[in-house]
Parts: structure tokens; C-alpha cells; sequence
């Protein structure tokens, strides 16, 4: 479900919602480059949380990893602790891009669930 899309000088920006059981993956987070003559390096985009606390190759969980040219974040297998919000900022010449996800973990439900459907 996309909440909400711009260009920015050949960047995608975005607001993403992502919904995901636990325990399923991946999910995947991608900040898109639309025009072929862009080009960006790892050290271009950076990423973090909605805390503001950057997630680089050094420091972060074992259950993420980026993509190539950091451009995405996968998260394999999905856990309740990884909901939140995920920001990738694209700088290309100067001009910055941003792009934003709420990934959502779905608990399974309870042992004891009774179903009265």
C-alpha cells in the first residue's frame, strides 16, 4: 500500500506501509532510481529509524541487510521488534531524496483462539 509518491530530480520518493507476519520475509524497503544516467554509490544513500539512529553494514540486526548500492533494506525473517519506521535518504548532487517506511509485524495469533466464525 503506497500512501503518497514524488520525483525529485530522477528520485522516487515515497511513503511506504508495509504489513508482514512474524517470522515471514522478506520484506523488502527500496528507494527507486528512475532515470538510468543517476548514478549513486553506497556511500550516497544512508539509512535509519524513526528514532533518527543510522543503520549502516556495521550496526545492524542480524536479520537485516541491504541491498545492492544500500538503494534497498531487507528484513528476513520479519520480528515484532523490527516494526517501526525506516528512512532512506538518496543525496545525488546535492539534492537529497527521501524515502519512507512503515513496516508493520503482525503477531500470530494465540494458542487458545477460538474462532466462533
Amino acid at each position: 500500500k503506497q500512501w503518497y509518491q514524488r520525483r525529485v530530480r530522477g528520485i522516487n520518493e515515497k511513503e511506504e506501509y508495509i504489513e508482514i507476519d512474524e517470522g515471514d520475509g522478506p520484506a523488502t524497503m527500496e528507494c527507486e532510481i528512475l532515470e538510468m544516467d543517476i548514478m549513486v554509490s553506497a556511500d550516497d544513500v544512508s539509512w535509519r529509524d524513526g528514532r533518527g539512529t543510522p543503520l549502516t553494514a556495521d550496526a545492524i540486526p542480524d536479520n537485516f541487510k541491504f541491498g545492492p548500492g544500500h538503494l534497498e533494506l531487507i528484513v528476513n525473517p520479519a520480528l515484532l521488534s523490527d516494526s517501526g519506521t525506516y528512512i532512506a535518504e538518496v543525496n545525488y548532487n546535492g539534492v537529497i531524496g527521501t524515502c519512507t517506511f512503515t513496516l508493520k509485524v503482525i503477531p500470530p495469533p494465540p494458542d487458545n483462539l477460538i474462532d466462533i466464525n
